[in-house]
Protein backbone atom coordinates (compact mmCIF):
# COMPACT_ATOMS: atom_id res chain seq x y z
CA UNK A 1 0.00 0.00 0.00
CA UNK A 2 2.81 2.58 0.92
CA UNK A 3 4.33 1.95 -2.55
CA UNK A 4 1.04 2.02 -4.35
CA UNK A 5 0.16 5.31 -2.62
CA UNK A 6 3.90 6.82 -3.73
CA UNK A 7 3.58 6.17 -7.24
CA UNK A 8 -0.05 7.12 -7.24
CA UNK A 9 1.22 11.07 -6.34
CA UNK A 10 4.06 10.74 -8.35
CA UNK A 11 1.77 10.50 -11.34
CA UNK A 12 0.27 14.25 -11.12
CA UNK A 13 4.09 15.50 -11.24
CA UNK A 14 7.14 16.29 -13.45
CA UNK A 15 8.63 13.29 -15.05
CA UNK A 16 11.57 13.32 -12.93
CA UNK A 17 9.68 12.84 -9.58
CA UNK A 18 7.53 10.45 -11.63
CA UNK A 19 11.02 8.52 -12.30
CA UNK A 20 12.50 8.60 -8.75
CA UNK A 21 9.03 6.97 -6.95
CA UNK A 22 8.79 4.42 -9.07
CA UNK A 23 12.53 3.44 -8.48
CA UNK A 24 11.89 3.56 -5.32
CA UNK A 25 8.47 1.46 -5.27
CA UNK A 26 10.28 -1.38 -7.28
CA UNK A 27 12.78 -1.71 -4.83
CA UNK A 28 10.38 -2.14 -2.00
CA UNK A 29 8.28 -4.37 -3.77
CA UNK A 30 10.84 -6.57 -5.35
CA UNK A 31 11.80 -7.31 -1.44
CA UNK A 32 9.12 -9.15 -0.76
CA UNK A 33 8.97 -11.67 -3.17
CA UNK A 34 12.48 -12.66 -2.64
CA UNK A 35 11.78 -13.54 1.03
CA UNK A 36 8.98 -16.24 0.22
CA UNK A 37 11.27 -17.90 -2.45
CA UNK A 38 14.09 -18.31 -0.52
CA UNK A 39 12.06 -20.35 1.76
CA UNK A 40 10.22 -22.44 -0.66
CA UNK A 41 13.28 -23.11 -2.51
CA UNK A 42 14.05 -25.66 0.57
CA UNK A 43 11.48 -27.23 1.52
CA UNK A 44 11.94 -31.10 1.85
CA UNK A 45 10.16 -34.19 3.08
CA UNK A 46 11.05 -37.54 4.26
CA UNK A 47 10.35 -39.78 1.46
CA UNK A 48 11.47 -43.62 2.80
CA UNK A 49 12.64 -44.59 5.84
CA UNK A 50 13.87 -48.25 6.29
CA UNK A 51 11.86 -50.53 8.78
CA UNK A 52 14.37 -50.14 11.92
CA UNK A 53 14.04 -54.10 13.24
CA UNK A 54 17.98 -56.03 13.65
CA UNK A 55 17.35 -58.56 11.75
CA UNK A 56 19.83 -60.59 13.20
CA UNK A 57 18.65 -62.17 16.74
CA UNK A 58 21.10 -60.66 19.53
CA UNK A 59 23.41 -62.98 21.24
CA UNK A 60 24.55 -61.50 24.77
CA UNK A 61 27.28 -63.71 24.79
CA UNK A 62 28.97 -62.48 21.15
CA UNK A 63 32.47 -60.43 21.79
CA UNK A 64 31.32 -58.09 18.67
CA UNK A 65 27.76 -55.64 18.59
CA UNK A 66 24.98 -56.30 16.96
CA UNK A 67 24.81 -53.37 13.80
CA UNK A 68 21.71 -52.64 11.87
CA UNK A 69 22.26 -50.15 8.95
CA UNK A 70 19.26 -48.00 7.61
CA UNK A 71 18.86 -45.49 4.85
CA UNK A 72 16.53 -42.65 4.82
CA UNK A 73 15.57 -41.01 1.28
CA UNK A 74 14.72 -37.04 1.64
CA UNK A 75 13.14 -35.25 -0.90
CA UNK A 76 14.07 -31.77 -1.54
CA UNK A 77 13.32 -28.48 -4.09
CA UNK A 78 17.02 -26.91 -4.72
CA UNK A 79 20.13 -27.30 -4.03
CA UNK A 80 22.58 -26.24 -1.20
CA UNK A 81 20.11 -26.29 1.61
CA UNK A 82 21.05 -27.43 4.60
CA UNK A 83 19.23 -29.49 6.89
CA UNK A 84 19.42 -31.64 10.39
CA UNK A 85 18.13 -35.02 11.06
CA UNK A 86 17.25 -36.14 14.46
CA UNK A 87 16.47 -39.24 16.31
CA UNK A 88 13.85 -39.58 19.15
CA UNK A 89 12.87 -43.08 20.53
CA UNK A 90 10.55 -44.28 23.14
CA UNK A 91 11.96 -45.11 25.99
CA UNK A 92 15.24 -42.68 25.37
CA UNK A 93 17.72 -42.19 28.37
CA UNK A 94 19.80 -39.15 27.05
CA UNK A 95 21.46 -40.60 23.88
CA UNK A 96 20.69 -44.13 25.15
CA UNK A 97 17.43 -45.70 23.24
CA UNK A 98 15.94 -48.53 25.44
CA UNK A 99 13.80 -51.47 23.96
CA UNK A 100 11.49 -53.35 26.28
CA UNK A 101 11.06 -56.62 26.59
CA UNK A 102 9.13 -59.24 27.42
CA UNK A 103 9.53 -58.94 31.28
CA UNK A 104 9.49 -55.16 31.17
CA UNK A 105 13.61 -55.61 30.56
CA UNK A 106 15.47 -53.01 29.03
CA UNK A 107 17.87 -52.83 26.21
CA UNK A 108 20.10 -50.36 25.38
CA UNK A 109 20.80 -49.28 21.59
CA UNK A 110 22.90 -46.16 20.97
CA UNK A 111 22.28 -44.65 17.62
CA UNK A 112 24.86 -43.01 15.36
CA UNK A 113 24.95 -41.32 11.68
CA UNK A 114 27.47 -42.62 8.78
CA UNK A 115 30.52 -43.11 11.00
CA UNK A 116 30.05 -45.11 14.01
CA UNK A 117 33.06 -43.86 15.91
CA UNK A 118 30.96 -40.55 15.57
CA UNK A 119 28.73 -39.09 18.25
CA UNK A 120 25.53 -40.92 19.26
CA UNK A 121 22.32 -38.94 17.37
CA UNK A 122 19.59 -38.05 19.37
CA UNK A 123 16.86 -34.71 18.90
CA UNK A 124 15.90 -31.08 19.52
CA UNK A 125 15.66 -29.71 21.97
CA UNK A 126 18.30 -31.42 23.89
CA UNK A 127 20.53 -32.54 21.29
CA UNK A 128 23.84 -30.40 20.12
CA UNK A 129 24.79 -30.05 16.57
CA UNK A 130 27.39 -32.98 16.93
CA UNK A 131 24.13 -35.10 17.98
CA UNK A 132 22.33 -34.30 14.62
CA UNK A 133 22.66 -36.01 11.10
CA UNK A 134 23.74 -33.24 9.15
CA UNK A 135 22.49 -32.93 5.01
CA UNK A 136 23.84 -30.67 2.41
CA UNK A 137 21.83 -31.37 -0.87
CA UNK A 138 23.56 -31.11 -4.11
CA UNK A 139 22.52 -29.39 -7.31
CA UNK A 140 22.92 -33.28 -9.07
CA UNK A 141 19.77 -34.63 -8.20
CA UNK A 142 16.18 -33.70 -6.30
CA UNK A 143 16.61 -36.55 -3.26
CA UNK A 144 19.95 -37.73 -1.20
CA UNK A 145 19.95 -40.54 0.99
CA UNK A 146 20.80 -40.96 4.29
CA UNK A 147 22.68 -43.69 6.28
CA UNK A 148 22.62 -44.26 9.79
CA UNK A 149 23.31 -47.13 12.31
CA UNK A 150 21.25 -48.77 15.07
CA UNK A 151 23.90 -50.56 17.34
CA UNK A 152 23.14 -53.02 20.37
CA UNK A 153 26.53 -53.33 22.73
CA UNK A 154 27.21 -56.08 23.27
CA UNK A 155 27.73 -58.41 26.80
CA UNK A 156 23.98 -57.28 28.11
CA UNK A 157 22.78 -59.91 29.63
CA UNK A 158 18.49 -60.01 28.95
CA UNK A 159 16.34 -62.33 29.00
CA UNK A 160 15.22 -64.17 25.57
CA UNK A 161 12.29 -62.72 23.37
CA UNK A 162 11.31 -60.03 21.56
CA UNK A 163 12.39 -56.28 22.50
CA UNK A 164 10.13 -53.49 21.22
CA UNK A 165 9.65 -49.25 21.02
CA UNK A 166 9.51 -46.54 18.43
CA UNK A 167 11.74 -44.52 17.00
CA UNK A 168 11.05 -41.02 15.46
CA UNK A 169 12.87 -39.53 13.03
CA UNK A 170 12.61 -36.01 12.40
CA UNK A 171 13.95 -33.30 9.27
CA UNK A 172 14.69 -29.99 10.44
CA UNK A 173 15.51 -26.78 7.92
CA UNK A 174 18.25 -24.94 8.98
CA UNK A 175 18.26 -22.09 6.49
CA UNK A 176 18.00 -18.92 7.14
CA UNK A 177 19.71 -18.55 10.23
CA UNK A 178 17.04 -21.01 11.95
CA UNK A 179 15.55 -24.09 12.83
CA UNK A 180 12.18 -25.22 11.31
CA UNK A 181 10.79 -28.90 11.66
CA UNK A 182 9.62 -29.80 7.82
CA UNK A 183 8.56 -33.30 8.43
CA UNK A 184 8.95 -36.60 10.45
CA UNK A 185 8.09 -40.22 10.33
CA UNK A 186 7.96 -42.58 13.05
CA UNK A 187 8.96 -46.20 12.83
CA UNK A 188 8.69 -49.60 14.60
CA UNK A 189 12.13 -50.20 16.50
CA UNK A 190 12.46 -54.11 17.61
CA UNK A 191 15.07 -56.33 18.43
CA UNK A 192 15.12 -60.20 19.32
CA UNK A 193 17.15 -61.43 21.89
CA UNK A 194 18.15 -65.29 21.17
CA UNK A 195 18.24 -67.79 23.99
CA UNK A 196 22.24 -68.19 24.95
CA UNK A 197 23.95 -69.81 27.70
CA UNK A 198 27.65 -69.92 28.24
CA UNK A 199 29.80 -72.36 29.97
CA UNK A 200 33.18 -72.31 31.33
CA UNK A 201 34.92 -75.58 33.87
CA UNK A 202 37.40 -74.82 36.18
CA UNK A 203 39.21 -77.64 37.66
CA UNK A 204 42.29 -77.32 40.24
CA UNK A 205 42.69 -73.51 39.56
CA UNK A 206 42.52 -74.29 35.96
CA UNK A 207 39.62 -72.41 33.30
CA UNK A 208 38.66 -73.50 29.92
CA UNK A 209 35.62 -73.19 27.74
CA UNK A 210 33.34 -76.21 27.91
CA UNK A 211 32.27 -76.34 24.13
CA UNK A 212 34.54 -78.39 22.75
CA UNK A 213 36.76 -79.29 25.57
CA UNK A 214 38.43 -81.99 26.95
CA UNK A 215 39.36 -81.95 31.07
CA UNK A 216 40.84 -84.57 33.39
CA UNK A 217 39.13 -84.94 37.07
CA UNK A 218 41.63 -87.26 39.47
CA UNK A 219 40.19 -89.16 42.20
CA UNK A 220 43.64 -90.01 43.01
CA UNK A 221 44.21 -93.18 44.83
CA UNK A 222 40.86 -95.45 44.49
CA UNK A 223 39.24 -96.05 47.92
CA UNK A 224 35.76 -95.53 48.79
CA UNK A 225 34.39 -92.13 50.03
CA UNK A 226 36.84 -90.83 47.27
CA UNK A 227 35.81 -87.13 45.80
CA UNK A 228 37.13 -84.72 43.73
CA UNK A 229 35.15 -81.41 42.98
CA UNK A 230 35.27 -78.87 40.28
CA UNK A 231 32.80 -76.04 38.97
CA UNK A 232 31.00 -74.70 36.01
CA UNK A 233 30.39 -71.57 35.68
CA UNK A 234 27.70 -70.93 33.48
CA UNK A 235 26.05 -67.66 32.38
CA UNK A 236 22.54 -67.80 30.76
CA UNK A 237 19.48 -65.42 29.97
CA UNK A 238 16.97 -68.37 29.82
CA UNK A 239 16.57 -71.37 31.89
CA UNK A 240 18.45 -74.15 31.30
CA UNK A 241 19.70 -77.79 31.29
CA UNK A 242 23.39 -79.61 31.91
CA UNK A 243 22.77 -82.90 30.33
CA UNK A 244 25.71 -85.42 31.55
CA UNK A 245 26.31 -88.70 29.63
CA UNK A 246 27.84 -91.49 31.17
CA UNK A 247 29.85 -93.50 28.76
CA UNK A 248 30.38 -96.16 31.06
CA UNK A 249 27.08 -95.73 32.65
CA UNK A 250 28.17 -93.81 36.53
CA UNK A 251 31.52 -96.99 36.39
CA UNK A 252 34.83 -96.52 36.61
CA UNK A 253 36.10 -99.52 34.40
CA UNK A 254 39.87 -100.76 34.92
CA UNK A 255 41.87 -100.51 31.60
CA UNK A 256 41.59 -103.80 29.76
CA UNK A 257 39.05 -105.24 32.00
CA UNK A 258 35.88 -106.77 31.05
CA UNK A 259 32.84 -104.48 31.07
CA UNK A 260 31.29 -105.82 34.03
CA UNK A 261 34.37 -105.10 36.14
CA UNK A 262 34.53 -101.56 37.73
CA UNK A 263 33.89 -99.68 40.49
CA UNK A 264 30.65 -97.58 41.02
CA UNK A 265 31.19 -93.38 41.98
CA UNK A 266 28.38 -90.81 42.33
CA UNK A 267 27.94 -87.62 40.45
CA UNK A 268 26.05 -84.45 42.80
CA UNK A 269 25.09 -80.87 41.15
CA UNK A 270 25.19 -78.76 43.72
CA UNK A 271 24.74 -81.15 46.11
CA UNK A 272 21.76 -82.83 44.51
CA UNK A 273 22.73 -86.32 43.00
CA UNK A 274 22.30 -87.02 39.42
CA UNK A 275 21.64 -90.76 38.16
CA UNK A 276 24.17 -91.78 35.74
CA UNK A 277 22.70 -95.06 35.32
CA UNK A 278 20.55 -94.64 31.94
CA UNK A 279 22.87 -92.96 29.97
CA UNK A 280 21.56 -89.13 30.21
CA UNK A 281 20.78 -87.05 33.20
CA UNK A 282 19.60 -84.02 33.34
CA UNK A 283 19.72 -80.84 36.08
CA UNK A 284 17.82 -77.82 35.51
CA UNK A 285 18.69 -74.65 36.05
CA UNK A 286 17.42 -70.81 36.26
CA UNK A 287 18.97 -68.08 33.89
CA UNK A 288 21.87 -65.23 35.24
CA UNK A 289 25.57 -65.68 36.34
CA UNK A 290 26.03 -68.39 38.68
CA UNK A 291 28.22 -70.93 39.59
CA UNK A 292 27.47 -75.34 39.46
CA UNK A 293 29.75 -76.98 42.01
CA UNK A 294 29.70 -80.54 40.89
CA UNK A 295 31.24 -83.25 42.93
CA UNK A 296 32.28 -87.05 42.34
CA UNK A 297 32.87 -89.48 44.74
CA UNK A 298 33.65 -93.12 44.77
CA UNK A 299 31.33 -95.79 46.09
CA UNK A 300 32.73 -99.44 47.46
CA UNK A 301 36.34 -100.37 45.95
CA UNK A 302 36.40 -103.03 48.16
CA UNK A 303 37.33 -105.41 45.55
CA UNK A 304 38.87 -103.61 42.96
CA UNK A 305 41.47 -105.30 41.13
CA UNK A 306 45.14 -102.80 40.66
CA UNK A 307 45.41 -100.84 37.58
CA UNK A 308 43.61 -97.73 36.20
CA UNK A 309 40.42 -96.52 36.21
CA UNK A 310 38.50 -94.44 34.10
CA UNK A 311 34.79 -93.25 32.95
CA UNK A 312 33.76 -90.33 30.13
CA UNK A 313 31.47 -88.11 31.21
CA UNK A 314 30.33 -85.75 28.54
CA UNK A 315 28.32 -82.12 29.79
CA UNK A 316 26.27 -80.40 27.44
CA UNK A 317 24.39 -77.25 28.12
CA UNK A 318 21.29 -76.59 26.55
CA UNK A 319 19.17 -73.52 26.11
CA UNK A 320 15.49 -74.02 27.14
Amino acid sequence: MWALSNTERCAVGSLIRVAACVLVASTIIGLWPSGASAESACAATIQQAETARFAARYDPFEIADTVLARQITIGHTAAQCRYFIGFESSGARGNVRLLTGPRGERLQVFVYGRDLSGATLSDLPEAAEENLLPLLTSASSRQSTVLWHAVLPAGQLSSAGAYTGSITIRLYSANGGSTELLDSRTLPFSAAVAPSVSARIEIAGGRQDLAGSRSRVNLGQLAAGTESRFALVTNANTSFELQFASQNAGMLRRDGAAPATGVPYSLFVNDRPVDLRYGVAAAWLGQGRSQQHVRVVVGSAKYALGGRYRDVVTISVLAR
